[in-house]
C-alpha cells in the first residue's frame, strides 16, 4: 500500500496484522520540533563542547572524557531531558499503527522519554508497559516499549554511551545483544530514524549477524547516498525511501510523519468504511492511481472486502485490470494446495459474473493459460456451471464443461459430473453428454481381500484337512460409485428419449466399457473365454426382478442400455440390430454373447426354425454363464420349430458339454444339465411330448 507517496511493504503490513512487527526508533524520530534533540553525533559534540565529533567515533570520544573523571551520562540527561521538549507527531502516529496498548512493540535507542509521553497522549489511562536497560524483558515474547540503551529519566547511569558501557551491552554481559539476538528471529522489524553511519547501527548489526532473522526494514530520506544503500544491503536491511522537502526548513522530513499518520489513519478505518470505498472504486472504470491500486490490493486479501467489491463491478475493463495485477494468475497454477478465503471468493466472481457475463473475456484468459485450471479453482467452476445452468440456460454450457473436461476425470466428484450429464440437452450438447456418459461408466480393477470358501467351509469340520489357499489379495471390477443413481437418471430422462440421435454412439460406447471391463479382469486371472465375474453380476439381460438387487448399477444401466437400444433398432431399422448381434456374437466376451443372445430371443422376423439354428451354430446351449438367455430362446422358438429342427436339437443336448469342459464338470454336472433342458423345453411346450431323440 502507498501511504502520502511512501509503499508500506507487505511484509511490514503483514507483520503488524499477525501481531509480529517491531518498530525501532533512532534519533531521527526526536529531531524535529518539538522535540528539538541532537542526534548521538549532536549528543556527544555538546558534551564535549566541540562543534563536532568523527561519526562512529562517539563512544570513544565520550569513553575517553569518562575516563578524564567527566560525568558524561549526567551531562547527557541534562542536554536530552528537559521541560522544553516534547514527543513529535511521529513518537505519537507510530505508536497508533499498533491501534492498542496491548499490542505496542517499540525499542528504541534514544534516552529520552519521547515514546513513554506520546504513549500516555495516545492511550490516555491505558499503560504501555515499558521496559529499561539493563532489565530487558525477552526478545521473542515482550510487548511495550524498551529502552534498549536507557533512559536519562530513569537512570541516567545505566545509559549505554562510552565504548565501555557499549562493550558491556553487547560484547562482555551481551545482555543487549542477547535481547537482540531473540527478537531478530521472531519478529520482523522496522527501523526509522537511523542513519547508515550511526555507531548505534554499527553494534546493532552485531545482534543482526548473529540471529537467524526475519525480515527487516529501513525508512530512509530520498537523498540516499550509494555508499548508504550498500551499508543497508550488507546489514540485509531492506530500504524504503520517503521524499525529503528541503523548502521545509522545520522538518524537512515531514513526509515520514505524514506516512505514519496516513498509516496509522487506515488502521483505524472500519470495515464498513473500507466496503462503501471499495464499492465506489468498483463502479467506475479501474484506477490509473497507483494509491488507489495498492488500496485495492490490501483490500482484496480480506474476504468480505473482495466479495464487496466484485458484486459491485459492472465494467469489463476490470476483469482485464484484475488479470493484469495477478490477481487471475493464482486460478491456473499447477497446484493442488487450497484456495485462501478471499481468492475463492474471486474464483466464484468469475465462476458466475464473467463466466455469464463476459464468456470471451475469460476464454480468452483461460487459453493464454494454455487452458489449464487448478484443482481448487475446479472445483468452484464446476458445481457452479451445473447450479446455474439448473437455473437459466447457458449458452456457453458446453464450452464450459468440455473445458472441464479437458482437467481430467478426477478434476471434480462423479456426483458433479453426473449433475452436469443431468443438465445436458439433446441434440444441442450431445457431445458432451457421450464424454461424460463415458467417463461416468468406466471400469477400473479394485484389490480386495482373498475369501478363500473352500478353505473355510473345511475349517469348520476338526476332521477334515485344511487345503486353504495362499492367496491373500484378490481382484474385482468397480464402476464409479458416486453417480449411481443420478447416472441412472440420466440414462431414462436424456438418453433413453433421444435413442433416435445417439444409439450408435451409445452402443458404441457401452460396448467399449463392457469389453474394457472383461480384459481388466482377463489380464488378472477373473475371466476368460467363456466365463467371466463380471457376467455374474447380470441375472437376466431382460426385465427381471432379480436385476434390481444388483451389486453394480453402473453395469445394470450399460446392460439396460445396450438392450434398450436393440429393442429400438428392432422397431425402426431391424437390419442394424441385426448387424449388433452379429457384433456380439463374434466376441469372446460373455456378456456381449449374452446380449446377442438376446437379441435372437427378441428378433421378431425370426422364425422358431432360425432361432434354434442360430443356437446350434454358435454352440451356445451349454455355454456356462448364458443359461438364462439360452432358455429364453428356447421358450420362444421350440414350440413353433419343425420336426428336424428339434430333433437337431435333441441330438445335442444328448451330447452335452464338450471337450476339456465336459471332463472338468463330470458326468453327473453334465448330466443334470442334459436334465434340465430336456425339462425347460417341456415347459416351453407341454403338448410335444417327445423330448429325447
Amino acid at each position: 500500500m502507498i501511504f502520502a507517496g511512501v509503499r508500506l511493504p507487505d511484509q511490514i503490513r503483514i507483520a503488524l496484522e499477525e501481531g509480529k512487527l517491531v518498530i525501532f526508533a533512532g534519533a531521527g524520530v526526536s529531531l524535529a520540533p518539538p522535540s528539538n534533540l541532537p542526534s548521538f553525533n549532536g549528543l556527544a559534540s555538546q558534551i564535549c563542547g566541540r562543534p563536532s565529533v568523527p561519526p562512529g567515533k562517539e563512544d570513544q570520544v565520550l569513553g575517553k572524557l569518562a575516563r578524564n573523571g567527566t560525568n558524561v551520562h549526567a551531562a547527557a540527561a541534562k542536554i536530552l531531558y528537559h521541560p522544553k521538549t516534547h514527543p513529535t507527531d511521529l513518537h505519537k502516529q507510530a505508536l497508533r499503527i499498533f491501534g492498542s496498548p496491548d499490542k505496542v512493540r517499540i525499542v528504541t535507542t534514544n534516552f529520552d522519554d519521547h515514546c513513554s509521553a506520546a504513549s500516555r497522549h495516545v492511550f490516555r489511562k491505558r499503560a504501555v508497559k515499558e521496559f529499561y536497560a539493563p532489565a530487558l524483558p525477552q526478545g521473542d515474547d515482550f510487548h511495550g516499549i524498551v529502552y534498549l540503551h536507557g533512559s536519562a529519566r530513569e537512570n541516567p547511569q545505566a545509559m549505554v554511551l562510552t565504548d565501555k558501557n557499549f562493550g558491556a551491552a553487547y560484547l562482555t554481559r551481551g545482555w543487549a545483544r542477547d535481547f537482540l539476538i531473540s527478537l531478530f528471529s521472531e519478529y520482523t522489524v522496522l527501523f526509522v530514524g537511523y542513519s547508515h553511519n550511526d555507531i548505534t547501527t554499527t553494534y546493532l548489526a552485531r545482534g543482526l549477524n548473529q540471529a537467524q532473522v526475519k525480515p527487516r526494514w529501513t525508512l530512509v530520506s530520498s537523498d540516499l547516498r550509494q555508499e548508504a544503500e550498500e551499508h543497508w544491503a550488507h546489514l540485509e536491511i531492506s530500504v524504503q525511501q520517503y521524499p525529503i522537502d528541503p523548502t521545509n526548513i522545520a522538518n524537512a522530513h515531514q513526509a515520514l510523519t505524514d506516512f505514519f499518520i496516513e498509516w496509522a489513519k487506515h488502521n483505524r478505518e472500519s470495515l464498513l468504511h473500507r466496503s462503501r470505498r471499495m464499492k465506489s472504486i468498483a463502479a467506475s472504470l479501474p484506477p490509473e492511481s497507483e494509491t488507489v491500486s495498492e488500496y485495492l490490493d490490501y483490500c482484496l486479501r480480506h474476504p468480505q472486502l473482495a466479495q464487496d467489491f466484485c458484486n459491485a463491478i459492472r465494467h469489463p475493463a476490470w476483469i482485464g485490470w484484475m488479470n493484469a495485477k495477478g490477481y487471475l494468475k493464482v486460478f491456473f497454477a499447477d497446484s493442488t494446495k487450497d484456495l485462501k478465503e478471499h481468492e475463492r471468493v474471486i474464483a466464484h466472481w468469475l465462476s458466475t459474473f464473467v463466466r455469464r457475463n463476459h464468456p470471451e473475456l475469460l476464454l480468452e484468459i483461460i487459453q493464454a493459460q494454455h487452458q489449464r485450471l487448478c484443482r481448487s479453482f475446479t472445483q468452484i467452476f464446476g458445481p457452479v456451471v451445473w447450479v446455474e445452468e439448473t437455473k437459466s440456460p447457458d449458452p456457453n454450457f458446453s464450452t464450459w464443461v468440455s473445458l472441464l473436461l479437458s482437467q481430467g476425470d478426477q478434476a471434480l466428484p462423479q456426483d458433479i459430473w453426473a449433475y452436469l450429464l443431468q443438465q445436458c440437452r439433446i441434440p444441442k450438447h450431445a457431445g458432451i453428454a457421450l464424454r461424460l456418459f463415458e467417463l461416468l461408466t468406466t471400469p477400473q480393477i479394485h484389490l480386495r481381500k482373498y475369501l478363500d470358501f473352500p478353505g473355510m467351509i473345511l475349517s469348520g469340520d476338526q476332521n477334515e484337512p485344511k487345503t486353504t489357499s495362499k492367496k491373500k489379495v484378490d481382484y474385482e471390477i468397480v464402476w464409479p460409485d458416486g453417480s449411481r443413481h443420478w447416472l441412472d437418471e440420466a440414462w431414462k430422462t436424456i438418453l433413453k428419449p433421444n435413442l433416435t440421435l445417439l444409439a450408435d454412439s451409445l452402443t458404441l460406447l457401452a460396448t467399449k466399457q463392457i469389453t474394457l471391463a472383461h480384459i481388466l479382469l482377463r489380464e488378472v486371472g477373473k475371466a476368460g473365454e467363456y466365463t467371466d465375474t463380471l457376467s455374474w453380476h447380470r441375472s437376466s439381460i431382460a426385465e427381471h426382478e432379480q436385476n434390481r438387487h444388483l451389486l453394480h448399477e453402473c453395469l445394470s444401466v450399460l446392460v439396460d442400455l445396450l438392450r434398450d437400444v436393440l429393442l429400438h433398432w428392432f422397431h425402426v431399422n431391424p437390419a442394424r440390430a441385426q448387424a449388433q448381434i452379429q457384433v456380439w456374437s463374434y466376441s469372446k466376451f460373455p456378456l456381449l454373447q449374452r446380449l446377442a443372445i438376446f437379441g435372437i430371443s427378441v428378433d421378431p422376423k425370426l422364425s422358431g426354425d432360425e432361432r434354434l439354428a442360430w443356437l446350434l451354430d454358435n454352440e451356445v446351449v451349454f455355454r456356462l454363464g448364458m443359461k438364462k438367455e439360452v432358455f429364453d430362446v428356447l421358450s420362444v422358438a421350440y414350440p413353433s420349430a419343425s420336426e428336424a429342427t428339434r430333433k437337431k436339437l435333441l441330438k445335442r443336448i444328448q451330447q452335452g458339454f464338450k471337450g476339456k469342459l465336459k471332463k472338468r464338470l463330470g458326468p453327473e454336472t453334465d448330466a443334470y444339465e442334459q436334465f434340465n433342458v430336456l425339462v425347460w423345453l417341456r415347459k416351453s411346450d407341454e403338448k410335444y411330448q417327445k423330448v429325447a431323440p
